[in-house]
């Protein structure tokens, strides 16, 4: 911590102790007002009391204006702070109501004018204790208060101490810094020598480097203009790319739609295969509808023979049935012959179909892997584009920055100039410098 910033510590905890201690003073202060505030209505308590009695057992009336007095102290007396006050005040308030109580009872019997004198003895005496309870705690806060007196004192010496000590600190300090200063002060006198020569060294070599930065420029200029030019190739380049990418996806879509035909030809080839299947079927069915006719026929034509003449017209239709079935069995016979025809010729089809749909699945990766390879070309020549427009507007920043950079080189020349006469002027005033702090070292 800094000694100033000490030093403004001790004074504001002097201050605010010298607060605290003022307060609390004040307080001690109150405290013994309000015990004597008390201890004056305790006597008034105990006298008004015992004036109150003398008047009743003299003139058998009774005081209002003593007993109202009473009245109002006991009730200062139970408003106090000490809650040992408060009880014996109440305790007195107690005495005093009974007191009162008797005293009515009296002007109706004067036979107990003795018991009226012992309760009024009663509350002189416990006025009298309550005056010295709180005397005992006047006392109290006197002590009290004279202990804080003598806290406050000694608290105050102590901070006037720490503050002499501070400003004895301050003191050494100050005079280490004073030849501190003396002594770089002469450091800095010897440096700006230096600085002299250096300074002159460093104009001839801003001039080299002016001449040397300007030929930069020029080197950048030129890689500017080339890199425009390797922009303008990667753009066109990026156009070409960008229409082959249109033209294989096109492609990719006709092969897509290619894909889906031949998919819906396949479903439909397989739903007539289906188809074919149930023709078969019945196919199947009605041959066997034709044998077991034909069984029936040759069933009906025994019993027509058995019939003999009656059954003759019946042996003739059961021939007729007999030949439908067996045309029947024929026609059945050519229909499975050419289903199975047919069902081979939807096999071969299926097959080709599918072939045609691995054709076109292949095809459709093949155009994919084409187009991700434009996409990749797309993206490199987009990033050659970018990259060469990057170099170029660098090239140019760079060429403008080379152009301030000789600009501020030569601000810097001039300033170094300027610098060489600023730094006579310092190397004055350095001189300037110890001999102030040699007078300040013969003050302090």
């Amino acid at each position: 911590m800094k000694i100033t910033n000490s030093l403004k510590f001790a004074i504001a905890g002097l201050i605010g102790l010298a607060v605290v201690n003022g307060v609390i003073l004040q307080s001690g202060i109150g405290q013994i007002v309000n015990d004597s505030n008390a201890l004056n209505a305790a006597g008034q308590v105990r006298s008004g009391s015992q004036r109150f009695v003398r008047q009743a057992l003299a003139n058998q009336t009774t005081d209002n204006a003593a007993q109202a007095a009473i009245t109002r102290q006991l009730e200062v007396l139970a408003k106090d702070n000490n809650p040992k006050v408060q009880a014996a005040a109440k305790e007195l308030k107690s005495d005093f109501n009974r007191l009162q109580s008797l005293t009515v009872s009296y002007f109706l019997d004067p036979k107990l004018a003795s018991k009226l004198s012992t309760e009024a003895d009663i509350i002189f005496k416990n006025s009298n204790n309550l005056a010295m309870l709180i005397d005992q705690s006047t006392i109290d806060h006197v002590a009290q208060v004279r202990l804080l007196a003598n806290f406050t004192l000694f608290t105050n010496l102590a901070a006037l101490a720490f503050i002499g000590i501070i400003a004895q600190s301050i003191t050494t300090t100050l005079n280490k810094s004073t030849a501190n200063v003396s002594s770089n002060s002469l450091r800095i006198a010897a440096s700006l020598d230096q600085q002299e020569q250096l300074l002159s060294t460093q104009a001839d070599s801003v001039k080299s480097t002016t001449l040397t930065i300007e030929e930069l420029g020029a080197a950048s200029m030129r890689s500017a203009m080339q890199a425009e030019s390797s922009s303008s190739e990667a753009q066109k380049a990026l156009t070409l790319s960008e229409s082959g990418s249109e033209t294989v996806l096109r492609t990719l879509e006709g092969i897509m739609d290619l894909r889906s035909k031949v998919e819906a030809i396949a479903e439909k080839i397989m739903q007539l295969s289906a188809q074919t299947a149930q023709i078969s079927s019945v196919s199947t069915l009605v041959a066997d509808i034709a044998n077991q006719t034909n069984m029936l026929s040759l069933n009906a034509a025994v019993e027509a023979a058995r019939a003999g003449e009656q059954g003759k017209g019946f042996a003739v239709v059961a021939g007729e049935v007999r030949k439908l079935a067996d045309q029947s069995k024929k026609s059945a016979e050519k229909i499975n012959t050419l289903i199975s025809e047919i069902q081979a010729s939807i096999n071969n089809t299926v097959m080709v179909t599918d072939e045609g749909t691995k054709t076109a699945a292949a095809g459709i990766l093949l155009a994919s892997e084409t187009a991700e390879a434009f996409a990749g070309i797309e993206r490199a020549i987009n990033e050659v584009f970018s990259n060469s427009r990057d170099i170029s507007d660098s090239s140019k920043r760079q060429a403008i920055t080379i152009q301030q950079a000789v600009a501020s080189i030569n601000a810097i020349n001039l300033g170094s100039l300027e610098t060489a006469a600023g730094v006579a002027e310092v190397k004055s005033a350095t001189n300037e410098l110890v001999e102030t702090t040699n007078q300040l070292q013969l003050i302090v």
